[in-house]
């Protein structure tokens, strides 16, 4: 299994989802941000695709799409998980053994 699914509080727009698990004794810490794209009543399907494509194609090169989630009436919320560079530590070594 590559990912699990958790609940996790929502953090605001703007504000950015820092995370660390363990996953057989290695520390992996990820960032998330979770943005909302608005359109109005009066778009059709696709101006609303349209909006979302251009959002996704100029988002920071940084931050890698992950999910586009379920519509609602007036939104979508969108998904990204920060790119990893070349360089930094994807994982932490496991801690050292206490004696």
């Amino acid at each position: 299994m590559e990912q699990v699914c958790i609940p996790v509080p929502l953090p605001e727009e703007g504000e950015t989802l820092d995370l660390e698990v363990t996953v057989g004794g290695r520390k992996h810490r990820m960032q998330y941000r979770i943005e909302t794209v608005h359109w109005g009543p009066e778009e059709s399907a696709d101006e609303r695709f349209e909006r979302l494509q251009r959002f996704v194609q100029r988002y920071d090169d940084a931050w890698d799409l992950v999910q586009i989630g379920s519509p609602g009436r007036h939104r979508v919320p969108i998904t990204f998980r920060q790119r990893r560079t070349e360089g930094s530590p994807e994982a932490d070594p496991p801690d050292a053994p206490s004696h």
